[in-house]
Order: C-alpha cells, then structure tokens, then sequence
C-alpha cells in the first residue's frame, strides 16, 4: 500500500505536464511569488525522498515511523504557513498601491483618474499573488499528507509480521517475565498488609502533629508580630536618641556663647574697674590741691589781717 504515496506524487507531477488548469496555475505562482513556489516545492519534495532512504534500507523500526510522522507533519504545516506569507505580502502590496493612487497630489482628474487605474491593475496582481501562494500552499499540504498515510503502512507491516511469527520459547518466555512481576506485585502487598503500624495509632500521630504544626505555626506569626513591635520600639528609641544629641548639642552652643559673652563681660568689667581706680586717684590729687589752695589763700588773708 505504500506504494500508493509514490502514486500520488507521479500523478501531480504528471497534471502539471497534461491538465493545463494545474500548468497555467504552476506558472502564473512561479511568476508572481518565485521564492514561495519554489519553497513550497522543495519542502513537498523532501517527505518522499526521506522514505525513499528508509524503503531502500529496509528500515521499519518505531524510530523510522516516528520520524516519518514527524517529518510529514513538519513539511505539511510549513507549505501551509509559507502560502500564508505569500497571502499577507500580497495584500499588503495591494493595500499600498492602492493608498498610493488615492493619496497622490496634482495633475488634472484624467491623470488621477488614469493613476487610480493602474494602481488598481496592480493591486490586482498582488491580490493573485496572494491567492494564488494560498493555493500553493494547500495544495502541496494536501498532497503531503495523503501521500504519507500511505507510507505510514509502510511500517505497520512489520508489527503484523512479528506478531504472526512469534514463537512458542518467546510466549514462555512473556509468560515468565509476566509471573515474576506478578510475585514481585504480591510480594510487596503482603509487606503492606502484614506492616506492625495501627491506623489508629497512625491516625493520633498525625492529629498530634497537625496540632503542633498549628501551634508552631500561631507562635512564629507571635514572634513575627513582636519583633515588628520590637522593631518599631527600637527605630522610636533611636529617633529619640537623635534628639536628645541635637538638644545637646544646641545646649552646648549656648553655653559656648554664654561663656563667650562672660569673658567679653569680665574684661569690660575689670576696663571699668581700673578707670574707676584712676578716676579716684585723680580726684584725690585734685583734693589735696584744692586743700592746698585753701590753705595758701587762708594764710595770705591771716598776713593781710596782722
């Protein structure tokens, strides 16, 4: 059956040489969108060949199946999303000229008129382009993946054969590895059935811990709780020691200035003191020379007397 794939690649290949809709349609997507063709192709292409190797080398592994599934897969979905490119390139090259023509300044209505016509042939054009790699796309997934079904029972022959050919010392040799693990099976529920542990007893533990693990948890939310009270008490007695060091300092100034203005006080004051002295000793030698006049002037009225 597998051969069927082959099949429907010969007949794809061969409608593009004898339908002319699958030719024109070929063609006009090799002009407008060459790379996406071309992609599209290419990635068609390489499903068949990579079975190809696999048929050739008589590989019916799961690997081989796995990787044939994947690789149909892959190359099913990337044609698809490569005419999905070519549809979006071309409606926006269609969208572009035709923002153009509109927006277009100066010349007379005919020369607008004319400009709009061609910006509208073209956009037609990108429009095909658009379509024209969607269909592309298609096509080739479509081919890609009925072809693969086909190769996939490729595989699934080689599981039949087995199965058809097993052997009798193979059967025995199942059943012994399925009796081995069925004594391991029993093995291990009777170590569960014949464990020492009480459910009951089991059942307590559990409640017990619970309780702690309650009681733990409510005794780290009170510790959490406190060292953020702590916290907040500590960051107040810091605030508070920050004060009392620039009160301090404050006070410290004062008395800084009231020492200065002591000291400045004590030299006017001694200033004072000593002209003070001097005034009196002045007044004293001014004393004794008035005491003197008088003296001079009663004895000079004494003689004029006698």
């Amino acid at each position: 059956m597998h051969y069927i794939g082959y099949l429907i690649y010969a007949a794809v290949i061969a409608s593009f040489f004898f339908v002319p809709a699958v030719k024109s349609l070929v063609s006009m997507s090799y002009e407008l969108a060459t790379e996406i063709t071309i992609g599209c192709l290419l990635v068609a292409i390489y499903p068949p060949l990579k079975f190809l190797t696999y048929h050739i080398r008589g590989m019916k592994d799961k690997v081989s199946y796995e990787r044939i599934c994947s690789v149909s897969q892959t190359c099913g979905n990337t044609v698809v999303s490569l005419g999905l490119i070519g549809t979006f390139v071309g409606l926006t090259q269609m969208i572009e000229k035709i923002a153009g023509a509109i927006g277009g300044e100066g010349g007379s209505i005919d020369e607008q008129i004319a400009l709009i016509m061609t910006a509208i042939g073209e956009s037609l054009n990108a429009m095909s382009f658009a379509f024209l790699t969607s269909v592309m796309g298609v096509a080739a997934s479509v081919m890609i993946f009925c072809a693969s079904v086909y190769f996939k029972m490729y595989f699934g022959q080689e599981d039949v054969e087995d199965e058809a050919h097993i052997s009798d010392e193979t059967l025995l040799e199942r059943l012994q590895k399925l009796e081995e693990d069925n004594n391991k099976l029993r093995r291990y529920m009777n170590r569960i059935i014949q464990s020492n542990v009480d459910r009951k007893e089991l059942a307590s533990i559990v409640i017990s811990n619970t309780i702690q693990v309650k009681a733990l948890t409510e005794a780290s939310g009170k510790l959490a709780t406190s060292i953020h009270s702590q916290g907040e008490l500590n960051e107040t007695v810091i605030n508070s020691i920050h004060e009392f060091k620039d009160n301090l300092s404050k006070i410290q100034q004062s008395q800084e200035a009231i020492l200065k203005f002591e000291a400045g006080s004590y030299e006017k004051l001694s200033k004072i003191n000593e002209s003070t002295e001097n005034l009196s000793g002045i007044q004293k030698e001014q004393a004794s020379k008035l005491k003197q006049a008088i003296g001079a002037i009663a004895g000079g009225l004494l003689s004029i007397k006698s």
